[in-house]
């Protein structure tokens, strides 16, 4: 998971954790736990965060799918 990438996505459209974390509908507790990888991001908030965000599906690939062995 490329999790700067996400953080310079959320900045990019002018989001807090606080405020992604109430579009997501979540707390922001739990979105934190998220991003520093001590919880798992579901199907459900991948799904959220793409259109919250406005991410491309190579976005969504490569910051969520992306690893590299």
């Amino acid at each position: 998971m490329n999790i700067n990438l996400l953080k310079s996505k959320i900045i990019e459209n002018g989001f807090t954790q606080k405020s992604l974390s109430s579009a997501m509908g979540i707390s922001v507790n739990t979105l934190n736990k998220k991003i520093l990888l001590q919880s798992s991001f579901t199907v459900g908030d991948v799904r959220k965060l793409k259109e919250i965000l406005k991410l491309s599906i190579e976005d969504v690939n490569n910051i969520f799918f992306n690893e590299r062995l």
